[in-house]
């Protein structure tokens, strides 16, 4: 299998969005109460960030508490519920008390294997964008989060079912320094 040069997908990303565009829109601001973790709670969580850790895989540090989650999406939407909402809120405390804006994290934004490319593409930055206002609108730096787009090229589940595309919509964070 040939292997891809690093400068292949951001320089295909740059040319399909200059080609065909995107849809440009609002991110609807999500303004329901939170429930918060304690700082104490999360003070105790001294669970390191590590470089390369990825929610995907369950978790972004490396203990089992205070860590990152992953976030999933309905079809065709990048607007937050509740469940998503509950889950960036316990992420916001952890980035603000744990993390300290020692390391960067990445949101990765992605889809299910329906719709084209450029779709795919647009729908995952605003997923991800969505997910990086609602962490820094709960207090998050904005200089320690960045966004990219997958759209459906890194699929998590196979499959050409509801089950397999419910977790193939999501929003992912991988801890990049």
């Amino acid at each position: 299998m040939k292997k891809l040069n690093p400068f292949s997908l951001p320089l295909l990303l740059v040319m399909c969005l200059a080609l065909f565009g995107c849809e440009t829109g609002e991110v609807k601001k999500e303004t329901k109460s939170e429930a918060t973790a304690s700082t104490d709670t999360a003070a105790q969580n001294q669970a390191g960030l590590q470089a390369g850790f990825d929610s995907d895989s369950g978790k972004a540090c490396e203990d089992d508490v205070g860590c990152l989650r992953t976030v999933n999406f309905a079809f065709d939407s990048s607007t937050l519920d509740q469940k998503a909402q509950d889950i960036l809120n316990s992420n916001a405390e952890f980035l603000k008390n744990v993390n300290l804006g020692k390391y960067k994290v990445m949101v990765e934004g992605h889809c299910d294997e329906r719709g084209s490319i450029q779709y795919n593409l647009a729908l995952g930055e605003r997923r991800a964008n969505s997910v990086k206002n609602y962490l820094i609108a709960k207090g998050v730096d904005s200089n320690n989060l960045d966004i990219i787009s997958y759209g459906k090229e890194r699929e998590l589940a196979t499959g050409h079912d509801e089950d397999a595309w419910a977790k193939n919509r999501r929003a992912n964070f991988k801890v990049v320094e």
